[in-house]
């Protein structure tokens, strides 16, 4: 059996994909230790053809495609669930390793034997510019044990689906279906699974594992920024629970400060953005004055919107 599976949800993305593809089998030749599996969310583009074409090169990849579009969620767990590995890295179809990286998470892994999650630290490369934007971060690698611990650390809290690698038996094991729809898969997985044994570790946000690229994203065209992190402080919410109600606000308020970021911006619709204003209502109705302060930024300035995964 695979120590690591790498596992990439696609749809209509073969351009990426293809070069996806290509730095990870330079990465891992022949490992044995290694299976690649493409969960391809039935696109209508040539992405069939691209997984294809490096199979018939002798190129050791398992390729499903669903037979219908099951969304970003299903597909995620689909990954998951047909993982081998003892470790499944959920790897974005426009994302892709840093030189070296694949050896440096094997090397944990045997290393750390009895972790549940890895988070992998990355840097950002501008489609429009194609360059490297850098990354921002601690200067060495951390261990977080524990649940307390985990949610404490507001380093750990930005999760790109690509930032992730799960101890494959134990996140199959979640029920996370009422999280379905929110696309947030990953999220929902971390807060289904958040127990007293829960391990993590952090690489060095000082040398990336991935680069995330950054100004394609498919979310940012398909309801907006505001709604999108809306699902994910709904996920969140959860957390008080299972009694991490001061950390929840935490994370809430991180998150809140990213949407409304005055870097990085994109325009959503006055409209889309009073309708959310008034679905953190129940969220905010406990903090009335900064409640209206957010109103008015949802309404009347720009939203962030920088990152995002295959589906």
């Amino acid at each position: 059996m695979p120590i690591l599976t790498i596992a990439i949800p696609t749809y209509n993305s073969s351009k990426y994909l293809k070069e996806t593809l290509e730095k990870t089998i330079i990465q891992c030749g022949k490992n044995n230790e290694i299976e690649i599996l493409v969960s391809d969310n039935c696109s209508t583009d040539d992405t069939e053809a691209v997984v294809k074409d490096f199979i018939n090169k002798g190129i050791n990849i398992r390729y499903l495609k669903n037979s219908q579009n099951v969304g970003l969620d299903k597909n995620v767990i689909n990954c998951i669930n047909n993982a081998n590995g003892d470790f499944v890295h959920t790897l974005c179809d426009n994302d892709y390793y840093t030189d070296d990286a694949v050896d440096r998470i094997l090397r944990v892994i045997k290393n750390n034997q009895d972790l549940d999650l890895i988070l992998l630290s990355n840097n950002y490369l501008n489609v429009a510019t194609d360059k490297i934007i850098g990354n921002i971060g601690q200067e060495k690698d951390k261990i977080a044990i524990g649940a307390e611990e985990f949610v404490k650390n507001s380093e750990l809290k930005e999760l790109c689906l690509t930032n992730c690698i799960f101890k494959t038996e134990k996140f199959k094991k979640c029920n996370i279906e009422k999280y379905e729809g929110k696309q947030w898969p990953h999220i929902g997985m971390l807060v289904s699974a958040l127990d007293k044994n829960f391990k993590t570790y952090i690489f060095s946000f000082a040398n990336p594992v991935v680069t995330i690229r950054f100004g394609n994203q498919r979310w940012a065209t398909e309801g907006g920024a505001i709604g999108y992190f809306y699902n994910v402080i709904k996920i969140y919410k959860d957390l008080c629970k299972k009694g991490y109600q001061n950390e929840y606000f935490i994370i809430k308020n991180l998150f809140i400060s990213k949407i409304i970021n005055p870097l990085t911006m994109k325009y959503d619709s006055s409209m889309l953005n009073l309708k959310y204003a008034l679905l953190f209502l129940p969220i905010y109705s406990w903090q009335i004055r900064e409640y209206f302060k957010f109103v008015k930024a949802l309404v009347f300035t720009k939203r962030q919107a920088f990152s995002g995964w295959g589906s």
